[in-house]
């Protein structure tokens, strides 16, 4: 993500996108960048931080409609260059090397803002055929995963869903996991994963005993 996040910073900030933008100027700016793969991504991102930025202006531009202007230039065949998981039952999985960004649903916090993460997750899965998304509890104090979890129901047999957990113990672990699931509203994870092991004593204690 930070790499991710980086590169579209320098996109914003090259275009001179600022929160106090609306949306149409956001994508006016936006629609000068080159149709890259990378850009996709970027697009998504900064539609998003466009939506939560403006939600409560009157009358609001719908998601759907404010994404798909974003994105409407982009070959999706180029989009989604695609590398190997692993193998599950004997069949080999690959993921696309771009994914939602599900941390910029962190801003959210309204309950009454789910509608917008359910257009965002659902024009992502269905219009722009995103198949991963990644997501922690750690993204606006479990704001993330309680927007996404909603959303993405209608959609997460079709997709990969990866989930993250800051703590390094079995029994901590498997706590967090549990409130990840039901903030999911699924019963699995397709990867599971350590969040933010940056330093030598995070190795040891994962790898250590219990």
């Amino acid at each position: 993500y930070g790499s991710f996040s980086s590169d579209c910073q320098k996109k914003a900030t090259s275009l001179k996108i600022s929160e106090g933008d609306d949306q149409q100027t956001i994508l006016n700016k936006a629609s000068y960048l080159p149709a890259l793969p990378l850009f996709l991504s970027c697009s998504i991102l900064l539609t998003l931080i466009a939506i939560i930025i403006h939600h409560d202006q009157t009358p609001p531009l719908p998601a759907t409609q404010l994404m798909m202007r974003a994105s409407a230039k982009i070959d999706l065949s180029l989009a989604y260059p695609r590398r190997p998981f692993g193998t599950r039952n004997g069949r080999n999985v690959t993921l696309p090397v771009l994914g939602f960004p599900s941390v910029a649903l962190a801003r959210l916090s309204d309950p009454s803002d789910q509608s917008l993460a359910n257009e965002a997750v659902r024009h992502a899965a269905v219009d722009l055929g995103i198949s991963y998304f990644d997501v922690a509890p750690e993204y606006g104090d479990g704001v993330a995963q309680e927007r996404l979890g909603p959303a993405l129901e209608p959609y997460r047999d079709g997709v990969f869903l990866a989930a993250k957990t800051m703590f390094r113990t079995a029994e901590e672990s498997a706590k967090d996991l549990a409130n990840t699931l039901h903030a999911l509203k699924t019963d699995h994870l397709d990867l599971y994963q350590f969040h933010s092991i940056s330093t030598e004593r995070d190795v040891d204690e994962i790898l250590g005993k219990g």
